[in-house]
């Protein structure tokens, strides 16, 4: 099996198994199959131009559809220094989806914007009982350094490893493999693709990455 940590959509390829991620409010026509997981949370972007109310009244939404629904993670979720939103508010947010998180012993879907340091100022006041995946890591390697002493980070790779294969060589290498993971985000890339330019980059076989998202896929969602 071929495994996608984080899409907007859900794969073409039939063998592939993805977690997808979801907006609110939810869309009712969703399509449950045995090969796709669902993420859902409140993105930092969602957070623009809304009043405190409103944005009270989409946590409270939130809280429900976890409560009542399916899902395998929060997120995603986190920081982004680059949008009109304060980085107080982004926290009150992110903090009220890492309680939702620990309280349903779910993984979390981190967007993080450079925020790196913010992130782990959160992680440690909240504790959290389970996995934080940065998807799309595109941090640097002190950056990478400093978020690899905190064990509940696992670093998503996505489209980017065949946009700039330079820069990903030291941080893929610095990642434990155990706490690697591939997605295709919101690309027309196929995760197969990102499967073999990681390999690559890693300088492993590609039946050696697939094995490596296989173990990492059951650690995180069994």
């Amino acid at each position: 099996m071929i495994f996608d940590f984080h899409t907007h959509c859900p794969p073409a390829d039939s063998s592939v198994v993805a977690m997808v991620n979801l907006s609110l409010p939810l869309d009712d026509s969703i399509a449950v199959s045995r090969n796709l997981r669902f993420s859902v949370g409140i993105h930092p972007w969602q957070l623009v131009d809304l009043s405190s109310l409103k944005i009270d009244s989409m946590m409270k939404q939130l809280d429900q559809v976890v409560a009542s629904w399916q899902v395998d993670a929060i997120g995603e979720c986190g920081l982004d220094r680059t949008i009109n939103v304060s980085l107080e508010e982004q926290i009150i947010v992110l903090g009220h989806q890492v309680k939702l998180a620990k309280k349903y012993h779910l993984p979390l879907i981190i967007h993080c914007v450079r925020t790196y340091s913010e992130l782990i100022t959160v992680a440690k006041t909240y504790s959290p009982c389970r996995s934080w995946i940065i998807h799309g890591f595109n941090g640097n390697t002190q950056q990478l350094e400093q978020l690899l002493k905190h064990d509940i980070f696992y670093f998503s790779f996505g489209p980017a490893l065949l946009e700039q294969p330079d820069k990903f060589i030291p941080l893929l290498r610095m990642v434990p493999k155990s706490h690697l993971l591939l997605e295709t985000d919101d690309s027309d890339t196929t995760i197969m693709d990102i499967y073999r330019q990681a390999a690559k980059l890693c300088g492993c076989s590609y039946q050696a990455i697939a094995e490596q998202m296989e173990k990492n896929w059951i650690t995180l969602f069994k």
